[in-house]
């Protein structure tokens, strides 16, 4: 059962969901400056090294976007994997604390993105699973965001969280759906896979159990395609 989003606030039955996406520019990686130095009257460039940003993460090429389509089975069988990665969305959400953030925070790992609402009845069955998602793999190659759309704040999902005993799971703000209708979610839940420079690479319309076997492989399989080359 899928959630449809009535004027992005309220649960109707689901008919039709048109996915969309909007193409938007990349973002360039930009080195910091070199730091400067007051030691003396005329202040010299710091001999400490300028901090280099790391390279860019691989791509998938066609092999590895068809291995992921062949793992694509199971609970993982309404994974659509893209022709072509989606360009990075720039658009921003907030912290649990409300500080503004954007898709730059994940960079670098390989992110599940979920769009859910504490009134949307199949993304409450599936956090349990993204929860012990995050658990297993979570760390500096993969991460798990869930991204409320409840209008009703932070304490509203962190009591959801405590209710359920979610341990793992951080949780992210996007009151307005200004991330969600910038990536086109018209219903509940959608689940986007990201690469490491926050591209869309793949997504599932509804529930799944993001803790199968299946899904594990799934993921893996990204964190490893898209690592640095060596």
């Amino acid at each position: 059962m899928i959630g449809s989003i009535g004027a992005w606030g309220g649960a109707k039955p689901f008919g039709v969901l048109a996915l969309g996406a909007l193409l938007l520019a990349g973002c360039e990686e930009r080195a910091t400056p070199a730091a400067q130095t007051a030691a003396s009257p005329a202040a010299a460039v710091s001999s400490a090294p300028t901090p280099v940003l790391p390279a860019r993460w691989r791509g998938l090429d066609e092999a590895a976007r068809e291995e992921l389509r062949g793992l694509a089975r199971g609970p993982m069988a309404r994974l659509i994997v893209h022709p072509e990665t989606r360009p990075f969305w720039e658009k921003g959400f907030a912290s649990e604390s409300g500080a503004p953030m954007d898709l730059t925070a994940f960079r670098g790992r390989v992110t599940l993105l979920n769009f859910w609402a504490t009134w949307c009845t199949p993304c409450r069955a599936e956090m349990p699973a993204l929860d012990a998602l995050q658990r297993d793999l979570g760390g500096p190659d993969f991460h798990v965001a869930p991204l409320s759309v409840d209008r009703g704040g932070a304490e509203k999902s962190r009591a959801f969280y405590e209710e359920i005993g979610l341990k793992d799971l951080p949780l992210y703000l996007d009151p307005r759906s200004t991330l969600a209708k910038e990536f086109a979610v018209l219903a509940l839940p959608v689940t986007v896979l990201l690469d490491r420079e926050g591209r869309e690479v793949a997504r599932l319309t509804g529930d799944a159990d993001w803790h199968s076997s299946e899904a594990q492989a799934a993921i893996r399989h990204l964190i490893a395609a898209t690592a640095p080359a060596p």
